[in-house]
């Protein structure tokens, strides 16, 4: 053998991939198949399945595919080299000494893990001392406890070359300070200097925990707010996400998988006991990132701040998602209140608060459909066409042919309810797009009327300072579904026990008292794209009118049907002309 890939060519050749695999998953046998439970994500049913005689794996729930030492690779967070280690040595070999590329890499890697453990532990000792006082003041207002800051080895880059300096005399090189990404060189006269300046330095870790590279906040005015490690040959940013390395063994134990959009956000939520929560580094979700969390989780939940620019980063993720989506697989989204992102609002409201928004998390399907809906107008042939093929796109866009179709027959649903509620006759213009008159009179009367139920419910389960005011009112309504009857009997009891109370409160003691599902059906994205007035963010006012609006109708729709009854009661007795004129005037 004259060089590495010969050699783990002829180690592959002599190895049983199933046995390597089995000292960690529990093998089954089905004639010549071999399958187990993944090691990769949580499952009841084996998708993971062992081909001996190719010597690879692969996993039908989370995509997870490779070999032998990928699989020691990811399963027991080793480098390449220590993988290849190992395999040989499971075999009775050694790894010979080549002149090959791959092991003078392997010695550049470890001189570059060297000078960023260096920088780290220079970047910590700088925030203890009067340099650091600033960012040291900064961490504490955001709340973060000194075990947080030293679980996520925060630290502190001050002005001019300190690291540079002190790094040279550890023995390090300008040309491994550059090549971690820690020092950049002048064009004009190639000199160099420190690359983060005056910034509080959060250390990004690969999954073994090693730092790989760093991110840096601003501590005065100045741009950019933050700032990343170049890519180098160990930091590939699209591929990790922040925090991953602490979060592999909590995932085990049950925690969800939390998705934020920044550092403080992700350490904030591991010191309020959501030990689950990883971050992208800067940047969009990447396919590489998306894959990567479903390996532990098929619905991690992406947890986006509440303004415009993270809906428009929980829409990117979603389109993202779709041409990657498979059975099971899927991401689930928590739309923060306007103008809070995780880490604001567990500072204000606490782990209750949060814990609340998780509660009411939108699948993918409905998030999309949301934002089209509120994107889009909707009275013209023209304006539908437009949303149609707008959501269409999305669909068009899956590759797994199957859930393709699934999705095309929801959205072909709900596109013939919307746009037959748009087109409807006599619709309020306040009720903004909302329309539950249908052409057909009084025969529509009872599914116009189970849509109205949910929405004057909706309305008072998101502005729960309104059931007073409604109460009266709220007794009266004749509801069609005896979980809904119970649901408003646990709605008057709450609010006559309590003072002030808020819509997360709420929701929060009704899940607890066994209302999840009816509240889900209640509060879906048909009733809050139908009626907007009923979402938690609507004004106070908006939603009180539309509450009555609603109510008006259903007491209209009531007195027509009994006029109809009464009158077809007449014409079955009195068989007149002008009696059938009659029952077709009040159809119409």
């Amino acid at each position: 053998m004259t060089n590495l890939t010969e050699f783990i060519d002829y180690l592959k050749s002599r190895l049983v991939l199933s046995e390597i695999i089995g000292t960690r998953v529990k093998i089954m046998r089905k004639g010549r198949l071999k399958m187990g439970l993944c090691p990769f994500h949580s499952e009841k049913t084996p998708s993971f399945h062992i081909k001996d005689e190719q010597g690879t794996y692969h996993c039908f729930g989370c995509g997870a595919h490779g070999d032998a030492l990928s699989f020691l690779q990811e399963t027991e967070g080793v480098s390449f080299m220590e993988a290849l280690e190992k395999l040989a040595s499971l075999m009775g070999l050694t790894v010979p000494t080549f002149k090959d590329k791959s092991v003078s890499d392997e010695s550049l890697q470890s001189k570059l893990f060297q000078a960023l453990e260096a920088a780290t532990v220079f970047f910590e000792k700088q925030l203890k001392t009067s340099k650091g006082f600033k960012a040291a003041q900064y961490l504490e207002t955001r709340g973060l406890k000194p075990e947080t800051i030293s679980q996520f080895r925060l630290g502190y880059a001050s002005v001019g070359n300190t690291l540079k300096e002190a790094l040279i005399k550890e023995g390090f090189s300008e040309d491994i300070l550059q090549r971690a990404g820690l020092i950049i060189q002048r064009d004009e006269d190639k000199s160099t200097y420190d690359r983060f300046r005056d910034r509080v330095m959060f250390p990004i870790f690969d999954r073994k925990g090693r730092v790989i590279a760093f991110g840096g906040r601003i501590l005065e005015a100045g741009e950019p707010k933050y700032l990343n490690s170049p890519e180098t040959s160990i930091f590939h940013k699209s591929q990790i996400l922040y925090a991953y390395n602490f979060v592999q063994q909590d995932l085990k134990k049950g925690q969800p998988l939390l998705v934020a959009e920044g550092y403080l956000d992700v350490i904030s939520l591991h010191q309020a006991g959501f030990k689950g929560a990883v971050a992208p580094l800067g940047t969009a979700l990447t396919e590489e990132q998306i894959l990567l969390l479903w390996r532990f989780r098929s619905e991690p939940i992406l947890c986006f701040d509440g303004d415009s620019a993270g809906q428009k980063a929980a829409i990117r993720a979603a389109e993202r998602a779709m041409p990657l989506l498979k059975f099971g697989l899927s991401l689930r989204f928590a739309l923060l209140p306007k103008g809070e992102d995780p880490d604001s609002l567990l500072r204000s409201g606490g782990s209750k608060s949060f814990e609340s928004t998780l509660e009411r998390t939108l699948p993918l399907s409905d998030l999309l459909w949301q934002f089209e809906v509120q994107q889009k107008a909707l009275k013209t042939p023209e304006q539908r066409a437009v949303f149609e093929n707008g959501i269409m796109t999305y669909v068009n866009s899956i590759q797994e042919p199957t859930l393709r179709a699934q999705y095309r027959q929801e959205y072909r649903s709900r596109l013939r309810e919307l746009f037959y509620m748009n087109s409807s006759k006599g619709a309020n213009p306040s009720l903004k797009k909302v329309s539950l008159n249908a052409p057909s009179g009084a025969q529509s009367f009872l599914n116009s009327n189970i849509l109205s139920q949910k929405i004057l419910i909706a309305v008072l389960l998101n502005h729960p300072s309104l059931i007073l005011e409604y109460a009266e009112d709220f007794v009266e309504l004749e509801l069609s579904d005896p979980g809904w009857n119970k649901l408003r009997e646990a709605m008057l009891t709450k609010i006559n026990d309590s003072t002030g109370l808020d819509a997360g409160v709420l929701h929060h003691h009704l899940y607890n008292e066994g209302f999840r599902e009816v509240m889900q059906e209640i509060l879906s994205s048909q009733v809050k794209s139908l009626a907007p007035f009923v979402k938690e963010e609507s004004e106070i006012n908006e939603a009180r009118e539309g509450w009555t609006e609603i109510w008006s109708r259903i007491q209209g729709q009531k007195k027509l049907t009994q006029a109809l009854l009464e009158v077809k009661r007449r014409f079955g007795e009195d068989m007149s002309y002008e009696a059938w004129d009659e029952v077709q005037n009040l159809q119409q």
